[in-house]
């Protein structure tokens, strides 16, 4: 998960919050932006003329940027809003949610894949540091909230469905103690770094010397979220134990 912190909290678009206010839920939106450069969305926010913020911004291409620290701000996110969540009747949506935008259009076009994928680890992280878990009674899309009804219609290019579908996808692997007994072939065309952790800043493992060369084949005995590569976090360990080798590098053969 590549997260981007170099426009935290320089939006004047918020304000600060009581420490340890709870947060309810997800609020998810999309930016309506036709350029597919984050950073129109990211310089336009800064401005009080623009009136709002958020506290996630995900580009096309899978990277986060933190835009507003969620422990220290309340983010303007949702407008006039409500949301009902556990019996209770919320009018200031932006104090009880987390703000995620999606770098899109707002037309139906699909987002990317790595646009997913962030999605889905940045819910994940949610989770574990918010407690806002992934049954999906605790996300909620900027249409939903939007009052009067109608006034939104975001996200059109993704459904908190798929999202945390991925998400749970992940945490199944981040947590598997079974066998994976799949095998691989390297695709990589200067072969396969074997790495002694997840990651790649981790050394190649054999003293540099496990390098799986291409159209060779690796058997994978359990999976384990590391490193991201792009916005996939996913490395298979080698069954015979040597270390971890990225998903990027490899196909499934069987």
């Amino acid at each position: 998960m590549t997260v981007d912190t170099s426009y935290i909290n320089a939006t004047v678009n918020k304000h600060s919050r009581p420490p340890g206010s709870p947060y309810k839920g997800r609020c998810w939106h999309e930016t309506a932006s036709q350029t597919g450069n984050p950073y129109s969305t990211l310089e336009w926010n800064l401005s009080s003329q623009a009136g709002s913020s958020y506290h996630y911004l995900i580009a096309r291409d899978g990277t986060i940027f933190s835009y507003v620290d969620y422990d220290t701000y309340t983010a303007w996110h949702a407008g006039k809003a409500q949301w009902t969540v556990d019996n209770v009747t919320y009018t200031d949506v932006n104090a009880i949610t987390i703000g995620i935008e999606l770098d899109g259009p707002n037309d139906g076009t699909p987002c990317t894949n790595g646009q997913i994928d962030a999605a889905a680890l940045l819910a994940l992280a949610l989770w574990e540091d918010l407690g806002i878990n992934l049954s999906g009674h605790y996300d909620v899309t900027h249409k939903q909230v939007a009052t009067p009804a109608g006034r939104k219609s975001d996200p059109l290019g993704a459904t908190i469905v798929q999202i945390l579908t991925r998400a749970h996808e992940f945490a199944t692997m981040a947590q598997m103690d079974e066998p994976l007994d799949a095998w691989w072939r390297v695709i990589a065309s200067d072969g396969a770094n074997v790495r002694e952790e997840p990651s790649t800043s981790s050394p190649v493992a054999l003293d540099g010397a496990a390098v799986i060369p291409y159209g060779q084949t690796l058997q994978s005995d359990t999976v384990k979220i590391g490193d991201p590569v792009g916005a996939d976090p996913i490395w298979l360990h080698h069954a015979a134990g040597i270390g971890f080798v990225h998903r990027s590098c490899v196909q499934r053969t069987g």
